[in-house]
């Protein structure tokens, strides 16, 4: 890794351009993340944790040197710049998906979400690519306790699912709708009692209370759609009955509506797959178009 104060001074040199939004990052991390992220955008830092369809994530130890916070694992997210016109007309309405990014974490820290302190942002001009920098955030993913490989307890197992639906509930009372809320975006930071932290914020959105319904269901259908070796449709079911017990809305319309929407999600799946086998029991609730555990 490039270390010292040179590091610093070929990322001022460089089309890109920083901010730090943490006040409280001391200079030394903020020299290292400086160095990191010059090493990420030029491709030194060789193949990333995990490529997605947009973006390049990697993860940054700290090498002794821990931020204030005490962490000492920080996410360095480098984003592509915005292909199509679709994409290129969302940037140019709502501005940089950084600038975004810090806005949307504040609002959430001080309607008591957990969520990443974001650490740094970059942006490069002239190719339209950015880059955010996280803190790591001490748990486990929630896909971790859903998977029966875990040897979690069962007790525990099913205390952390009815957990997990409360604590989306919660989260869309606020008027918050998750952008991608997959159960690898959702990390269990304690079990007794459960208590969850939401990370990739890029297109999470306040919406209006006449906007939310459909994207709040999407939500449901982000956390079902994966196939999670030992996740059965009780284990669904549960996640799905405590969210809308929290709503306050009918548990029986909420199951149906997510499993004819899941059902949608999975048949064009498989035909972005070009007709490919289709993901057999990502959710085995929207089996045959009905709900089990009613």
């Amino acid at each position: 890794m490039i270390s010292g104060p040179g590091a610093g001074a070929r990322a001022k040199d460089s089309r890109w351009r920083f901010r730090f939004p943490d006040a409280e990052l001391n200079a030394e991390s903020r020299e290292r993340l400086l160095a990191c992220a010059m090493e990420a955008v030029s491709g030194a830092r060789g193949e990333p944790l995990r490529r997605s369809r947009h973006a390049s994530t990697y993860r940054i130890r700290m090498n002794g040197s821990p931020l204030d916070s005490g962490a000492d694992t920080v996410f360095l997210k480098v984003l592509d710049a915005p292909s199509g016109a679709a994409a290129l007309l969302k940037w140019v309405w709502r501005g940089p998906v950084a600038h975004h990014l810090v806005r949307i974490v504040a609002k959430l820290r001080r309607d008591g979400v957990e969520v990443p302190r974001i650490l740094m942002t970059g942006y490069d001009r002239a190719s339209g690519r950015e880059l955010v920098a996280f803190e790591g955030i001490a748990g486990r993913m929630v896909s971790y306790y859903m998977d029966r490989r875990s040897n979690t307890p069962g007790a525990t197992r099913r205390n952390v699912l009815r957990a997990l639906g409360r604590e989306v509930a919660r989260l869309h009372r606020l008027g918050y709708v998750h952008g991608d809320l997959t159960p690898y975006n959702i990390i269990v930071t304690s079990v007794s009692p459960p208590r969850f932290a939401f990370i990739d914020h890029e297109r999470t959105r306040r919406r209006s209370v006449f906007a939310v319904g459909r994207h709040r269901m999407r939500n449901l259908v982000q956390l079902g759609r994966f196939d999670i070796r030992g996740l059965s449709r009780s284990d669904r079911v549960r996640v799905l009955a405590a969210y809308a017990e929290e709503m306050g809305i009918d548990r029986r319309t909420t199951l149906r509506v997510a499993a004819r929407m899941l059902q949608a999600r999975l048949a064009r799946d498989k035909a972005a797959r070009n007709g490919g086998g289709s993901r057999g029991s990502a959710c085995a609730m929207a089996g045959n178009g009905r709900v089990g555990g009613s």
